[in-house]
């Protein structure tokens, strides 16, 4: 089917901060991870999550993800295969479409910004968030400048 839903949703916390790297193109790689805590009963279980962004999208928001910094992220699920050892493995990739950052740098994750992301639509995510297309001609007029 070539119409199928792949669309997975998270809020949590990071880990640690944003790791930004650059492949030999010149491809920025912006790769984090989450914690996202359950409550079940008396329990409370925690699942961690990697994920990674691609280009001026991963450039744009990395320096903002930090230790601790509440978010929320929509990305698609990926599963990759490769050998190793004689044996064959696999891992589910999760690589980043939007994401909402409840917190900033400054402040150690409160919540004073509230700022969202899209990477498909560059469409502005609530009141007064700024947005990031992923074509090329409108990131071309990005500014190292976020107004928050």
């Amino acid at each position: 089917m070539a119409n199928d839903i792949n669309q997975c949703s998270f809020t949590g916390n990071l880990v640690r901060d944003a790791e930004l790297k650059y492949t030999n193109q010149s491809l920025a790689i912006c790769n984090f991870s989450i914690a996202v805590n359950k409550k079940f009963k008396d329990k409370e279980y925690t699942s961690f999550f990697s994920f990674t962004i691609f280009g001026k999208f991963a450039e744009a928001v990395s320096q903002y993800l930090v230790k601790g910094l509440p978010i929320a992220v929509g990305a698609e699920a990926k599963q990759e295969t490769w050998e190793q050892d004689g044996k064959n493995r696999s891992a589910i990739k999760f690589t980043v479409n939007s994401l909402r950052m409840f917190g900033n740098k400054g402040n150690g994750g409160g919540n004073s910004g509230n700022q969202g992301y899209n990477q498909n639509q560059g469409q502005q995510s609530g009141g007064n968030q700024g947005g990031f297309k992923s074509n090329n001609s409108a990131m071309d007029d990005f500014e190292d400048d976020i107004p928050f």
